[in-house]
This record gives structure tokens, sequence and C-alpha cells, in this order.
């Protein structure tokens, strides 16, 4: 029988050591170093059970009120999730993008799209395990429409953050920061895109770059992939020139947990 998410997340853990630890507001309490089975996620030490039971009953309280705001008010959630659209980054041509929409006759990509809808699906463990996806292939193949799919989809359906953006829009902001009169520093930038739960990277490869921007482009990658935060990249290049572009150390490391889909087929466009 295949296990629940819930399952599958609760024994990716393991109890390495337990030991007295002090909390300010109540005192002594017992703690467990937790470890995962990936040895990139890092073990930590368990918090006071009192505070995480003060924290539980505070969500708890904050659900019943979001619930009674929804009741009194039943068009809130949905200007939230407009809202949580609107800071997405996702193009207006792909806000209504679904999967359900974008799956031909063709069967690579049909069966592209039941992949993908599986990672929507089991998305909290994408998460947890920072499982991302690798788009390749031809131009017109609909991989921007299907990744704009899926932040979507997250957003609409799973409630967690996702952003889109390409390379492009990433490096021009970053070169913004060097400017005389520039109202983000480059560490603010760089954490907008490192925060979110899943990150669209589109047009990968497309423009050749200068040193600085490729290295801010791995450092973005690399750090992302440190915290266990998944990332879509999108690119028109091959396998072979993605390896030789990003390097195959970055793009094995994406890999690890994740895929790499190939987009082969007609120009969906035409």
């Amino acid at each position: 029988m295949e296990e629940s998410d819930d399952t599958q997340i609760m024994n990716a853990w393991r109890t390495l050591e337990e030991a007295t630890k002090h909390c300010d507001n109540h005192g002594a309490y017992e703690s467990s170093l937790m470890a995962h089975r990936h040895p990139r996620v890092q073990a930590f030490w368990t918090k006071c059970p009192q505070c995480n039971e003060e924290i539980a009953e505070e969500e708890e309280r904050l659900r019943k009120s979001y619930e009674m705001l929804v009741q009194s008010d039943p068009g809130v959630e949905d200007r939230l999730r407009a809202m949580m659209m609107d800071e997405s980054g996702v193009p207006p041509r792909y806000r209504s993008a679904r999967l359900k929409d974008w799956q031909g006759k063709n069967p690579a990509m049909q069966e592209v799209g039941k992949t993908l809808q599986t990672y929507i699906e089991r998305f909290d463990i994408a998460l947890e395990q920072g499982k991302s996806l690798i788009f390749v292939g031809n131009p017109g193949a609909g991989k921007t429409y299907a990744a704009c799919a899926v932040v979507n989809e997250i957003i609409y359906k799973r409630d967690h953050s996702a952003l889109y953006t390409t390379t492009q829009d990433y490096l021009v902001r970053l070169r913004a920061c060097y400017n005389a009169d520039a109202e983000e520093r480059e560490m603010d930038v760089f954490n907008t895109y490192v925060s979110p739960s899943l990150l669209v990277l589109d047009e990968v490869g497309r423009h050749k770059d200068s040193k600085h921007a490729s290295d801010s482009l791995f450092a973005l990658l690399d750090r992302r992939y440190r915290e266990v935060r998944p990332t879509i990249l999108v690119s028109n290049m091959s396998k072979d020139e993605l390896k030789e572009y990003l390097g195959e150390a970055l793009v094995s490391r994406l890999r690890q947990d994740g895929q790499m889909l190939g987009f082969y087929w007609e120009d969906q466009r035409k």
C-alpha cells in the first residue's frame, strides 16, 4: 500500500539523541535532535513543547477567525488568492494556465502532464525533499505554459508561495541595485527569489551573460538547493547544452531527487 504524504514526511526523520534544554518562558524541557534521511537537510533540536502548544493554539485561533471572515465575506478568499497571483510574477497571458488545458493528444505530452500533475498533488513532499524540475526541449512546445500552470495550481490548491521570473528579469533587477538611485539592495533582491516555496526560472541560457551574471545565477540556484527549496528551470537548450552552460555539478544537484523533462514535440503555437 502506498504511503500517505504525511507518513512519508514523518518517516523521513529519525532521532539522533535526546537532551534537556531550557526555554526562557517555560524552563527545562526534553528535546530531541532530529536528522533527515537526506544529508543536505540540516539536523535540528525540537523546540519547547509548551511553546509549540501555544503556537498551535494561536494558529487554530487564526484559522477560526479566517473561517469566520470567509463566512461573513465569501469574496475575501478569492481576493487573497488574486493578490498572491499578482505577486507571483506569472505573465497575464498565463494567469489562467491549467494543466488540464495543456495536455494534448501527443502521448509524450500527456506523460509529461501526468508527471507535473503528480508533482502538484504531492508538492508537500517535493517541498520537503527540495525536488526540482528541469524543462528542456523545442521552442513552442509549451514549457512556459506548463511551468506557469504549476505555479497557478500550487497557489490555488496547495496554499504555498510560488514565483515566476525570467533569467533576464532577475539579472536586470540585480544590476539595478548598482545605480546611484537604487531602491533595492542586491541581497534584498537575492532573498526575494530565494524565499518562495517554488521558483520558476524561465529562458535559462537565452542570453550570453557576463561572469558576474553567471555567478549570480549559480549563487541563486545553489542557495535554493542548499535550503531545500524546489526550483523549475525552463530552457530551449538540450540536456548537454544546459550542462555546459550551468555546469554539470549544478545540474546534478538540481536533478537530485528531481527530474529533467524533455519537451520534444511539435510547436503548439501553430
